[in-house]
Parts: structure tokens; sequence; C-alpha cells
């Protein structure tokens, strides 16, 4: 059976409960729901992407070369939605033929593929239960709190003890529903954070560290036990959005008694029952590795590795809104309907 790979990167933004609205007018969901390519050396010849619109051939024909085939497209045909597995479902019949492959499984990619609701992706992408897991050793400074009553006295004393804090919903990623406090909690922000409270059932508060660097491990679950895959140098901008992702840059040799921590910690994850790829943050401070938060998902650290090898080099996937140098490697560009806006990802050779 073929399979169908999908770019749902909105998946954890489902889990958080944020709206289902319509791309039209929302800049970052045309360009994330045209990042399709990205997932393009995951595929074998006779595998089908689901995409909003047929990519150009000046970006494809080079591809085709360095990766020796082209993918099937399948158009998505719904009226276009931060929720391609909703947009999808009127192409159900077309889509049997196809195992779904997505970028992470959320309830409307569920109710594609006809399976069961279940609550397997929003436990195994919580914040919290990923920081349960961490080894303490090996954690940065952090408490959940799973009750409004006591929010502001907890953020209070969290922000004596610890100084800068990171207010996190338990889903979300690229650092949106992640918030700074630096300095006492105000009426809206208290609002908004009990809100996750009762809805999600807690919210994670964690020390805001002064990082040296950040990096990635990638894990493939699979039947047989977790495989580490290999490590990528990630790189995000002030606000926590991804950037980039490097290979060829390993860590300090300090990092080796935390990898068994971490180990530890998928290990579980795979007893548990979670098969397919797992990404782990590992964030570098003072001269000390601690175990970031859990992605039981596809990650930008995944797609570098897996285009490092297509491609035969090491070097750096970047998405940008910057034209790449000679001898970059084009991934995707994608350009807004009258042109003004243009976001690229390359990947930069070493």
């Amino acid at each position: 059976m073929s399979r169908l790979f999908l770019y749902n990167y909105d998946f954890e933004f489902e889990l958080a409960g944020l709206p289902h609205e319509p791309v039209q007018g929302r800049k970052p969901w045309y360009f994330l729901n045209r990042q399709a390519l990205l997932l393009w050396p995951l595929l074998s010849e006779g595998d089908a992407l689901a995409v909003y619109q047929i990519p150009p051939d000046e970006v494809t024909g080079p591809l085709k070369e360095r990766l020796g085939f082209l993918p099937q497209w399948v158009l998505v045909q719904g009226k276009e939605t931060n929720r391609i597995g909703l947009d999808l479902l009127g192409q159900q019949a077309q889509l049997a033929e196809f195992e779904l492959i997505p970028w992470g499984w959320s309830p409307s990619l569920e109710q594609l593929a006809g399976a069961p609701p279940s609550l397997m992706a929003a436990r195994g992408n919580s914040k919290l239960f990923g920081h349960q897991l961490r080894p303490p050793e090996f954690a940065p400074q952090a408490a959940i709190i799973d009750e409004v009553d006591l929010l502001e006295d907890m953020l209070n004393q969290a922000r004596a003890d610890w100084g800068p804090l990171l207010v996190k919903h338990p889903w979300g990623s690229s650092g949106r529903l992640s918030e700074r406090l630096e300095g006492p909690a105000s009426a809206k922000q208290l609002e908004r954070w009990a809100l996750w409270i009762n809805e999600c059932g807690g919210l994670l508060v964690e020390k805001r560290m002064e990082l040296s660097a950040e990096w990635s491990l990638q894990y493939d679950l699979a039947p047989t036990g977790p495989r580490l895959i290999g490590v990528t140098r990630l790189y995000t901008d002030s606000n926590g959005a991804h950037r980039a992702n490097a290979l060829g840059q390993q860590p300090s040799e300090a990092i080796k008694p935390m990898l068994s921590g971490a180990e530890a910690m998928v290990r579980i994850f795979w007893s548990e029952g979670f098969r397919g790829p797992l990404g782990l943050d590992v964030l570098e401070s003072a001269g000390r590795f601690f175990l970031g938060e859990v992605n039981l998902r596809l990650t930008m650290g995944r797609l570098a590795l897996e285009w490092g090898r297509a491609l035969g080099i090491a070097g750096r996937l970047e998405v940008g809104s910057q034209e790449g140098s000679s001898g970059a490697q084009l991934i995707n560009r994608v350009s807004t309907p009258d042109g003004s806006k243009i976001w690229w990802t390359y990947f930069y050779p070493n």
C-alpha cells in the first residue's frame, strides 16, 4: 500500500483547542499549508504528498534529479483551513488506497483515517506528561500548576525563587502558546492562564535559562524498540520559533550522562505503546545539559537529518524569508498570491 504524507503542522494547536478557521488572510497558515515538500525525503517512489497547490517545476525539477523520483500529488480540494484533515474529508474514498502518515496525529487526522478517537497523541505531546517523565537531575527548574486558586501565588513564588519564567500551555510548538513572565502577572495573563488550567488540566511554569545552545535528539520508536537516529543543532529566535537545524555539529562530552536519562525517558514512551518519530529537545546552559520538551511527531530536526541523508551532504536546513546563497539547495518556495511575501527553505552545505 502506498503512503500519503500530510504536513499538518497545526496538530498541536488543534490539541490545544485553538479555533478551526479558514486560511484566507491568515498568512502563517497559508505558508505552512504549502510546506509539504519538506517531507519529500521521507517518501519512497510511489508515495504521495497532500498539497494545496502543485509545486512549481523550477523547484521540483532539481529535487527530482537529486532524490530520484517525484511524489504523487494529492490535491486538497476542500475549502482551505488550518485543519488539513478536515479539508480532506470529502476525499475519503480517494484516500482509502493510502496509509496516512501525518506530521502528528490529532482528532481530525483520526477522523480522516476512520480511526476511533484516541488520547494517545494528546497525552504523548503534553508538556505536563513530558515534564513528569524527565529525570529530576536533568530537568530544568519547573512546576505544574493545576489549580486556579494557587496560580498567582505559585507564579510569584517561582519568580522569587528562579527569576524570569516561561509559562507554557500543555500543547503548542515553535514558541507559540508559551509566554515569558519577568514581573507580576497582569490580570489578563492570569485570566488566560486560568483558562488553560480549566480547559486542559494545568500549565507548566519553567525557569527561563540563558542558553548557550539548543540541540535536538531524534528517535524512532520502532516495534523492536526505540532507536536514536541522530543529533542536530537547533536554532530558534528570541520567541522560541524555529529557524534552522544543522548537521555536523556535536555537543560536548558533558552531554553523555544526560543521554542515559533521555534513553530511559524515551523507553517509557515506547513501553506505553507509542510508535513512530519522537524528537527530544536538549537545552545547554552554563556547561550543563537539560532535557527539554518531548515531541511525539515529526520535527524539523528529523527532516534535517533526512535531507542531509538524501542529498548526501552535511549542512543546515533553514526556513525563512531570505533568498539563499550560491551552493544552497532550494527545497521549497512559497509566495503569497500577490507576490508580496515569499518564504524560502534551503539546505545550506557546510
